[in-house]
């Protein structure tokens, strides 16, 4: 998970800026019941209860054909913070 203090550098602000830009717009894409279902699988991993390859295939599920360069982005995202 990523903090934030007086020390941050630009990449950090790059990708906190990036992530907040990505959520914003899943939010606005998504109905309000797959942005759920992505929050909680976004928690399951975060809570180590599920690996990252998993929360990326229902991520893709949940982001379906018509939303796949969310899940693109996605998966960069991701990939950062591993």
């Amino acid at each position: 998970m990523l903090e934030i203090n007086g020390n941050e550098d630009s990449s950090l602000n790059e990708k906190n800026t990036d992530g907040r830009a990505f959520f914003r717009n899943a939010r606005s894409r998504l109905t309000y019941e797959q942005f759920n279902q992505f929050l909680s699988n976004i928690k399951k991993l975060n809570n180590h209860q599920q690996k990252r390859e998993e929360t990326l295939k229902k991520a893709q599920a949940i982001f379906g054909e018509a939303n796949s360069d969310l899940y693109e982005e996605f998966k960069v995202l991701i990939s950062k913070h591993s």
